[in-house]
């Protein structure tokens, strides 16, 4: 998995159907200010999942999850595993998001070559 970048951020934003920010600077700190999603957050989780319901994409992301993903990952001990077990790794901040991200490139890619 890789770190979300504002890359990533934007294409999560955009399956979200929201619209991206611009990031500002605020004049009385110095700072920058970035009004968009982290998707670090429990909210962004849930709003990814459901989205991926929405569109009828779970059972798909789920499936990848666990047979290309989870058994490559330092969680799994190669003895077998519970479904508990499994949804509890992937129910993880920013774990989730960073997989959302990845299943969606891949599909995306495989779609282009289509």
């Amino acid at each position: 998995m890789n770190p979300l970048f504002d890359e990533d951020r934007k294409m999560l934003t955009k399956f979200l159907e929201e619209e991206w920010q611009p990031i500002i600077a605020s004049s009385s700190e110095g700072r920058w200010i970035d009004p968009n999603r982290s998707f670090a957050t429990g909210n962004d989780m849930l709003d990814l999942k459901e989205k991926l319901v929405e569109n009828g994409k779970w059972g798909e992301f789920y499936k990848w999850v666990d047979e290309v993903v989870y058994i490559s990952s330092d969680a799994y001990n190669g003895c077998g595993y519970s479904e508990a077990e499994l949804s509890n790794w992937l129910f993880t901040m920013p774990r989730f998001a960073e997989l959302v991200d990845e299943f969606l490139k891949e599909r995306r890619e495989h779609d282009d070559r289509m």
